[in-house]
Parts: structure tokens; C-alpha cells; sequence
């Protein structure tokens, strides 16, 4: 009974020894949160297809925040997906080095985030009607991809 005692506890020993000490890798809990908090929700159609400006009453700043669970920012440089639907509608485009020059005018664009936000602009087509923007964000705990959407 005693060897049988014994061969038991190591047993046990050594399934609970086995599950500790794992590090890294993916957790099935969500860590970071997203929000799309547009300027506006409504935008004029650009009937005469004015190009992305600040100032613009057919331009929109977008900000994505993406927060950790504790409430503060993801680390500077993590990659933000944004996406029109309802591209007949309107375009995404990012500022560059200074805000007045926009880039990379399309239905999906990338970017990256500093202090936890990532800047998005809509600018409308001359096509009246609504478009949905969603970002979407891999979580780096979880390896989940988060998705956050606005009309």
C-alpha cells in the first residue's frame, strides 16, 4: 500500500510539474479592446470628388484607440487594419509626416498606432448613401483577431 502511496503522489507530482513553467504562446483571454470614434457620423457627398484635406467638409478623422485591459495604451507600433464597405460611398486614407499630405487612398488600409491610437481619414465620393468602417486588431495575448465597426 505504501509503494502504491508513494508511485501515486509522484505521479501527481509530476502532472502538476508538468503544467507549470509553461510561458509564452497564446491565451484563450482577450487582453485589448477596440473603439472607432469618428468626428462625424455624417459626411455630404463629394459631387465634385475633392481629395482627402483637412478641413474638408468631406473629410472625416477616424481614430482608432486600442487599450490593454489595465485601460492603457498597446505598444507604439501595432498594426490596425481599417476597411470600408460600401466603398461606392467613400475611401480610407492615412496622413503622412505632415497632415495635410494624404496617402494610400483605398477600401483597406494599415496602420500603425502611437500612444494607442491609430489615425484613419473617410473622405466621401460624389455617391450618396452609408458605408461601415471596421478596424480590426490582433490581440497579442490571445492571437485573436478583435473587430470593431461604425456607420
Amino acid at each position: 500500500m505504501r509503494k502504491f502511496l508513494s508511485t501515486l503522489l509522484m505521479l501527481l507530482a509530476a502532472t502538476w510539474l508538468a503544467g507549470c513553467g509553461e510561458s509564452g504562446g497564446f491565451t484563450n483571454t482577450v487582453s485589448i479592446s477596440v473603439s472607432i470614434t469618428p468626428e462625424q457620423t455624417t459626411v455630404p457627398a463629394n459631387i465634385l470628388n475633392v481629395e482627402p484635406a483637412l478641413g474638408s467638409p468631406y473629410t472625416v478623422h477616424v481614430p482608432v484607440r486600442v487599450m490593454r485591459e489595465n485601460d492603457t495604451p498597446v505598444a507604439d507600433g501595432t498594426n490596425v487594419n481599417m476597411t470600408v464597405s460600401g466603398v461606392q460611398h467613400g475611401l480610407l486614407s492615412v496622413a503622412t509626416e505632415t497632415p495635410e499630405d494624404f496617402v494610400n487612398t483605398d477600401e483597406t488600409i494599415n496602420q500603425e498606432t502611437t500612444g494607442g491610437i491609430a489615425h484613419f481619414y473617410f473622405t466621401s465620393t460624389s455617391i450618396p448613401g452609408q458605408a461601415t468602417l471596421t478596424a480590426s486588431v490582433v490581440d497579442p495575448a490571445s492571437g485573436q483577431t478583435i473587430t470593431k465597426s461604425a456607420t
